[in-house]
């Protein structure tokens, strides 16, 4: 299977030399000479750490072995090694041998791949190349903006995706009100990035303006390239590359902004020349041909079989100048008032599909009606498919968190981006929100029976509600006392925490607990232990999951009764780490106090902002690594060493600091040794910039 994966991409990835077209009767925009110098400057130790910071920590590493993460943790001993060879390629456009290579991963583009060409390929990049390579990028996405045509809503910064939905939403709004007889013409490219013909982008970059020194660096981020395939983990031998851009390089999406352009060249000639007549929208007429988003182009224009004609030379004068191919059996031409009949005609000219609207563009349907609720009903059923899969899965309080802010709340905002949604739909937004919160109840047909305290409390509930009288005019509702509608929201919800009525210190604890240098699950467990939620052997007990006192004992020790006071501060392994984390961080902790009082420790309250930052790191990396310890010797019975919980602890908050903090810019082992000079030293850098 690996031989022939191997020789599959080695095929897709190579080509024959051989005089490809030009496009030197095409006129583009061009850079300036002070974008030129821009561009070739030399690269600061801040831009560098700059691009280093801004790269996503976690992403798979590539052949090298090291991630991001491991950059930014270890940058005081790694950060001249990578400033030299920044400053090698800047001097002499040379890679090093061996920094530019490449797995790829195969990503499945269906839920049941059966071909090759079912899957995506995505390169997962050594760290040094892709450190070049984002430098590069940076300085390239700030001058693009002046040679990248309007039409083209990608990677651009000021453009938006959705500009490109409800521009082509509006163009069938005009055409279809007044009357006029148009098509639209939704190009699919065949495997668009990795037919890239190399060449193309020297060239097109040299007709933008681009200077030498730049094309060089480019065309040796190129050619330096080689890939290995990884097949269920294990890689095959590597080998070169001579065309394509790879998917999951820095630079990919911006050099092939620079191909697409020559696309968009094409298409201004043929209107400049009257050989193609696009569709006048708006009191002033303005013709609009060609939508671009990348790969994802649309043609619009007048019904005439001219247009079309015109449409599939310029496509092949394209695909000979640039090798990117269209795939005609996916591509789709949609007539707008004109008969089927035309359509079909124009369909097999272009030898693609003929289409109907409503169509998907950008993952927004163009030309529905979204006053229907059947345009909605998709995002209905995609909540519902995650729904099903995550319902059977045990979440924490932080997983569920992040469901609901990263994914589930996120799926109808792109569409509401757009349109409307119907009052009918927003109430079913509003069930699935239920939905959403109904995720981790679960209606279970028994219970254990109830205390006699709860019996006179149900008791005074049920002589409550009949004394209340029921007016027969009106319908029942709830009613939110804290908002002048009577409407909950988060809004209200949060202000009621946080009012100027409740304890200064409470208020402070409240905002403490959910600090943004915490993951939401740590944030999740802290607000539960403070409130006594945590499922510690007692409170199992209060809830009759545990029937016998005798099985109380804590999990850790085994000496005493495990409640949440007992758990996390008087076990004897645990108040020795409490004693090791106040002697490293310098403060004093009372231990006779609850939980609460700990986490808002009167002498770190007094501290400067940072130090209390800091505290809340420790304090939340301890509880939180206290609870894994037990329950790892509860379940899977390993043994508790208080030495590397206390590392354990101090990693974890170390890495919560630098992570989600980027101005804390300390290594790890200067955090080992002293914590407190670390915040002090970074806070009065930040007071003094020039220093």
């Amino acid at each position: 299977m690996k031989r022939e994966v191997a020789k599959y991409f080695q095929e897709l990835f190579s080509e024959e030399k051989w005089r490809r077209p030009k496009l030197d009767g095409i006129c583009f925009r061009q850079i300036l000479q002070s974008d030129n110098e821009f561009l070739t400057a030399n690269f600061s130790e801040q831009e560098i750490k700059e691009a280093i910071w801004n790269c996503d920590p976690s992403k798979s590493p590539g052949p090298d072995g090291f991630n991001f993460r491991f950059i930014m943790t270890m940058w005081e001993v790694v950060k001249d090694d990578i400033i030299n060879f920044v400053r090698e390629f800047h001097q002499h456009g040379k890679m090093v041998r061996g920094s530019n290579a490449s797995f790829i991963v195969l990503i499945p583009k269906t839920e049941n791949p059966q071909a090759i060409e079912e899957f995506r390929p995505i390169s997962l990049i050594g760290v040094t190349y892709k450190i070049m390579a984002k430098l590069l990028a940076n300085r390239l996405r700030k001058v693009l903006p002046k040679v990248i045509g309007e039409q083209h809503m990608a990677f651009i910064e000021g453009r938006q995706l959705v500009e490109g939905a409800v521009i082509a939403n509006e163009i069938l709004d005009e055409v279809r009100r007044k009357k006029k007889k148009g098509f639209l013409f939704k190009v699919d490219f065949e495997k668009a990035y990795d037919k890239v013909n190399w060449e193309f982008i020297d060239y097109m970059m040299m007709r933008m303006g681009f200077c030498a020194t730049w094309r060089k660096w480019i065309q040796e981020c190129l050619n330096s390239s080689s890939v290995s395939i990884l097949i269920n983990g294990s890689p095959t031998n590597q080998f070169p590359v001579n065309k394509g851009i790879r998917q999951g390089d820095p630079l990919s999406p911006f050099l092939f902004l620079i191909v697409a352009e020559g696309l968009n060249g094409l298409m201004s000639s043929a209107v400049d020349t009257e050989r193609y007549k696009g569709v006048g929208i708006g009191s002033g007429d303005t013709m609009v041909t060609h939508l671009q988003f990348a790969d994802d182009t649309i043609f619009f224009g007048d019904a005439t079989e001219d247009n079309i004609r015109v449409i599939k030379c310029i496509m092949r004068t394209f695909e000979l100048a640039s090798g990117l191919k269209i795939n005609f059996g996916k591509s789709q031409l949609i007539g707008v008032g004109v008969d089927q009949s035309w359509s079909a005609k124009m369909a097999y000219l272009l030898c693609c599909k003929e289409g109907k609207l409503p169509f998907k563009y950008l993952g927004i349907p163009i030309g529905g009606n979204h006053r229907r609720k059947a345009m909605w009903q998709p995002m209905v059923e995609s909540v519902r498919k995650k729904l099903a899969s995550w319902k059977g899965r045990y979440l924490s309080m932080g997983g569920r968190i992040t469901l609901i802010n990263s994914v589930l709340s996120s799926l109808p905002v792109f569409l509401m981006s757009v349109f409307v949604i119907p009052k009918e739909k927003s109430k079913l937004c509003s069930e699935m929100g239920r939905r959403i919160n109904g995720l981790w109840e679960w209606n279970l047909s028994w219970r254990r029976s109830l205390f006699d305290w709860e019996k006179e409390e149900a008791m005074e509930l049920h002589n409550k509600i009949q004394n209340v009288q029921i007016s027969q005019g009106c319908k029942d509702f709830w009613e939110w006392v804290h908002s002048k509608n009577g409407k909950y929201s988060t809004n209200s919800a949060y202000t009621l925490l946080t009012n100027d009525e409740r304890d200064a210190a409470e208020k402070t604890t409240f905002i403490r607990i959910w600090n943004p240098i915490l993951p939401s699950k740590i944030s999740a467990f802290n607000w539960q232990l403070l409130q006594d939620r945590i499922p510690t052997k007692m409170n199992l007990l209060s809830r009759g999951i545990i029937e016998d006192i005798g099985e109380c004992k804590c999990g850790i020790c085994g000496e005493e009764e495990e409640d949440s006071k007992h758990l996390f501060l008087r076990c004897s392994m645990v108040r020795w780490l409490w004693m090791a984390c106040a002697k490293w961080w310098d403060i004093k902790v009372t231990m006779e106090l609850d939980c609460w009082n700990t986490f808002r420790n009167p002498e770190s309250e007094q501290k400067e902002k940072c130090i209390r930052e800091g505290w809340d790191c420790i304090w939340s990396s301890l509880v939180w690594t206290v609870w894994l310890a037990r329950n790892q010797k509860i379940f899977q019975g390993k043994e508790v060493n208080r030495e590397k919980m206390l590392e354990l602890i101090q990693l974890k908050s170390f890495q919560w600091f630098t992570t989600r903090k980027e101005r804390y810019a300390f290594s790890l082992t200067d955090w080992f040794i002293n914590p407190v000079a670390c915040l002090k030293d970074c806070r009065r850098k930040r007071r003094i910039p020039n220093e």
